[in-house]
């Protein structure tokens, strides 16, 4: 199933990081309506200050909601910021890494695979 969070948002780190209302998102992928979570989404669920503050938290949010996600395998699409942020290294645009998501494991939480 596809699930939505703003947990996967960019940094807001420059103005095209600004993104669509969710009114818009849901016009131009009606299917989006069905998906888990868009309820809970405002229609502006991204940053609005050039400078985000609350980033680690927000980081350590997402970490804790993979965790709890009761998949044993899924596909977590979302910006580079955020995923430097948890794998410590950089993915190029479009890039993948397949990750070991086992908390006990490490503080990270996640290991490369």
């Amino acid at each position: 199933p596809f699930h939505v969070t703003p947990l996967l948002r960019e940094r807001m780190g420059a103005p095209c990081d600004e993104g669509r209302s969710k009114e818009e998102l849901i016009k131009v992928i009606p299917e989006m309506a069905t998906w888990g979570g868009v309820d809970d989404v405002s229609q502006v669920w991204w940053s609005t200050d050039c400078v985000e503050f609350d980033f680690i938290n927000r980081v350590e949010e997402l970490k804790a909601w993979i965790a709890a996600r009761p998949e044993k395998v899924i596909a977590v699409v979302g910006h580079g910021g955020i995923f430097t942020r948890i794998l410590g290294v950089h993915l190029k645009n479009c890039g993948h890494a397949w990750v070991d998501w086992n908390a006990q494991a490490s503080d990270e939480g996640a290991e490369l695979v």
